[in-house]
């Protein structure tokens, strides 16, 4: 794991093929967002399973991404103080002392697939705005702070897989949803 600052997430991202706007939201360059979205989990557990589906997977291994945390600050103390305590442990561990303001994505190694189902876990309960980008990005995960989840599918093949993987979250095409 390794913590990046805003001028570094940004640049990773472009060098992926993603734009980023003015507002910090990602598009890939030139196409038109092909967006699923998954309405709020009311079971808490079930996030772990719905960040965990949402890394990406070459065959059965990890392949490693960013998340990046785009708005905290949304709802209450109570619920950012935990949420900043999570991420603060987690790079504690490898010796990062920098908290979300001044670096506020996290990249991960296809060796750290818990760590990063964990660390995806935490907007969806926290309730904060965040990415997570695949290392080689063929979709990415808008997570809102209002609760929804979106994937954003670079080509409509991809849309389909996705929408064949989440189907027990019955995702729902709403090109609407997402802002860039």
């Amino acid at each position: 794991m390794r913590s990046l600052t805003r001028p570094e997430a940004i640049e990773w991202c472009e060098k992926r093929g993603l734009a980023v706007s003015d507002r910090r939201y990602l598009s890939f360059r030139d196409k038109q967002p092909l967006c699923l979205v998954v309405e709020p989990i009311n079971e808490p557990y079930r996030v772990l399973y719905l960040a965990n589906l949402l890394l990406p997977r070459e065959g059965e291994h990890f392949s490693g991404g960013m998340l990046w945390i785009r708005e905290r600050g949304v709802w209450s103390e109570i619920a950012e103080r935990v949420g900043d305590c999570v991420v603060a442990k987690f790079r504690a561990v490898v010796g990062d002392n920098r908290g979300l303001d001044e670096a506020p994505a996290q990249l991960f190694e296809p060796s750290e697939l818990v760590e990063a189902q964990s660390c995806l876990a935490q907007p969806m309960l926290i309730g904060w705005d965040a990415f997570f980008v695949p290392e080689t990005p063929t979709y990415f995960v808008f997570v809102s702070h209002d609760g929804p989840v979106c994937m954003i599918a670079k080509s409509p093949e991809e849309q389909t897989r996705l929408t064949e993987l989440a189907a027990d979250w019955k995702p729902q095409i709403r090109q609407d949803y997402y802002f860039r």
